[in-house]
């Protein structure tokens, strides 16, 4: 029986370290999301501002030119509509509010 004993207050004493750990990295990654976060909002912010700015009209550049400022377009939109459903899904595993 006490061998018993003993090795359950082993097994508890390493839990609490093994959760010790865990609560650290959580806190750490929860800080790491929350920035993540803003910077996401921000790019977004960035790209809908200098949107109209940066969108060619039919004739202002040359075709290569015109193509390349799409494709730019094209992935930071992209860029955009990824970025925050992954921080999303990361929010809502460490239960943080989904408030932007």
């Amino acid at each position: 029986m006490e061998q018993i004993d003993h090795e359950w207050t082993t097994l508890n004493e390493v839990l609490e370290r093994k959760g010790k750990i865990v609560n650290d990295q959580t806190d750490a990654l929860r800080a790491k999301i929350v920035a993540e976060d803003k910077v996401v909002n921000q790019k977004i912010a960035d790209i809908t501002a200098s949107g109209p700015k940066r969108s060619p009209y039919q004739g202002q550049f040359p075709q290569r030119k015109h193509r390349s400022l799409c494709n730019l377009l094209i992935l930071n939109l992209l860029n955009c509509e990824t970025s925050p459903w992954m921080v999303s899904k990361a929010k809502e595993a460490l239960n943080l509010p989904a408030i932007r």
